[in-house]
């Protein structure tokens, strides 16, 4: 751990020692990592500080565990310097991967922004956006701020699935678990080409791009207010006279949780109610304490 330490006040870690470092540190309770990084840090006192800087030497416990716990925050987004162009990162493949309940934004070399959830990854190979060129390998689920550049195409490869654009803003999605990707186009234009098929097809503004893994074959349709896309990125969940049975399934798979209406309206049934507005995709409590008081009943969760 005292190598990986080191290799990460240098900014010399690869990709594979900063996924090593946040395995360990996940393993760790807070007293255990507040441990190892009191004992780092005295170590790196006494060989490099100053005699005034050995006045700030000793900390609690306490503060040493909350150290602990931003450590393994910094850590958990550390990924996201190993997409800075520096020299030393030059030399090394471009990866960043998040965990389940965890998102991650990123910055590429050429200006584009991108914006990762859970169980995602992007990775290019080493040197590429020096050489002028702009691909990506992705995985997962991301919401994509492409830089324009109408001479250096951004491409996107998603196992048969090849994404150009120009730029434009798009949240794309492709999960080992879904026989389909999904592509919602915000602004811009993107052309999609099936390499099982060899079709391509072009979508624009407001439409929403399904390719099937296993035909090739591409759906277009233009989705719903209700459906949401995107409210993992904007933090908001959107609803115009939907069914509140059929919100409140949305909010069971967005929360992962079990949700039981109860003390419903006098001679109203729940089933029988819809909801028009707009939701915090990040706080449980708030959600259900707003649609309590609208409707006057009890959502329990389980």
């Amino acid at each position: 751990m005292k190598h990986l330490l080191d290799k990460y006040r240098s900014d010399t870690m690869t990709p594979e020692e900063l996924g090593t470092m946040r395995q360990r540190l996940s393993t760790l309770s807070d007293d255990e990592a507040a441990d190892i990084l009191q004992s780092d840090w005295e170590e790196f006192m006494a060989a490099y500080a100053t005699p005034e800087h050995f006045r700030f030497q000793r900390y609690s416990k306490g503060i040493i565990a909350t150290a602990a716990c931003i450590a393994a925050i910094v850590v958990a987004c550390a990924a996201m310097l190993i997409m800075t162009p520096s020299e030393s990162t030059r030399r090394q493949a471009l990866s960043v991967f998040t965990s389940a309940k965890e998102t991650s934004s990123v910055k590429l070399p050429d200006g584009s922004e991108l914006k990762l959830n859970g169980s995602s990854s992007l990775s290019c190979p080493s040197n590429l956006f020096d050489t002028g060129k702009r691909v990506v390998s992705f995985s997962g689920e991301g919401y994509f701020k492409i830089a324009p550049d109408k001479k250096r195409p951004f491409k996107i490869y998603s196992g048969d699935l090849t994404i150009t654009v120009l730029g434009t803003e798009f949240n794309f999605s492709s999960r080992d678990n879904n026989d389909c990707a999904t592509l919602y186009l915000v602004a811009g234009t993107v052309e999609m080409h099936s390499r099982i098929t060899d079709d391509n097809i072009r979508i624009s503004p407001g439409e929403k791009a399904e390719f099937n893994k296993t035909t090739g074959k591409f759906t277009v349709t233009t989705p719903g207010r209700n459906e949401n896309i995107t409210s993992w990125y904007t933090g908001e969940i959107n609803f115009d006279s939907q069914p509140l049975d059929s919100v409140i399934l949305f909010l069971e798979r967005q929360f992962d949780c079990s949700l039981r209406p109860e003390k419903p309206m006098p001679d109203k049934d729940v089933s029988t109610l819809r909801f028009t507005g707009t939701l915090p995709t990040g706080n449980l409590p708030l959600t259900l304490r707003t649609i309590e008081e609208v409707y006057g009943i009890r959502l329990t969760k389980e």
